[in-house]
């Protein structure tokens, strides 16, 4: 597992990440005010609106477990050694 706790730590993180940016989502309805200004409403808003929150939290996640396996490479806890 030493070789491996890079992903592990990175992978929690990106899961922490992912359920913070959830749970922030629904304070901020940007999109259903974009949608509503462009006059998009009714039934096809609830979908769009799951599907942009969706790809945030995918977002989020994937980035923050980039960034932090690069900053665990770059101080020397690589899981490519051994």
């Amino acid at each position: 597992m030493p070789d491996r706790a890079p992903h592990y730590i990175s992978l929690a993180v990106a899961v922490l990440a992912g359920f913070w940016a959830a749970l922030e989502a629904p304070a901020t309805r940007l999109f259903e005010q974009t949608m509503r200004s462009l006059g998009i409403t009714g039934q096809v808003l609830g979908p769009l609106d799951l599907l942009s929150d969706s790809i945030a939290t995918l977002l989020v996640m994937a980035m923050a477990y980039v960034a932090l396996t690069e900053v665990l490479a770059r101080v020397g806890f690589a899981s490519d050694e051994g």
